[in-house]
């Protein structure tokens, strides 16, 4: 593989030729779930916040992550459109999940590559 390089040397290296590819496959899949899954939850979560800030509906970070702020802050002020409040967050959150668990997935298995 590599003429000019000791034995030590070509152990040394991070990939070789005898390394099993699963792991770059995993990451090369969760690449491209995690770009394809952007732009589903993108034009999802877009969407539905275009359609609360026609309503004057405003979301933010604290009430997203916190239920109990969501309900004082915004459902409370707002009972009629608690559907579809509550419909956007859970979209926000599953983008959230989702990308957490891409990224977790691709750094395991990247880790994992660099250890055989």
């Amino acid at each position: 593989m590599h003429p000019f390089l000791s034995r030590i040397e070509r152990d040394a290296l991070p990939f070789s030729s005898t390394m099993n590819p699963t792991y770059s496959y995993i990451i090369l899949a969760g690449a491209i779930l995690l770009f394809a899954g952007q732009f589903f939850f993108r034009y999802k979560v877009m969407r539905s916040l275009q359609t609360l800030s026609k309503k004057n509906i405003g979301l933010g970070v604290p009430q997203i992550l916190s239920k109990r702020r969501l309900y004082n802050d915004v459902i409370k002020d707002h009972p009629e459109e608690e559907e579809q409040i509550l419909s956007t967050v859970g979209h926000i959150r599953k983008a959230l999940a989702f990308t957490l668990g891409m990224v977790l997935l691709m750094a395991i298995a990247f880790g994992m590559m660099l250890l055989k």
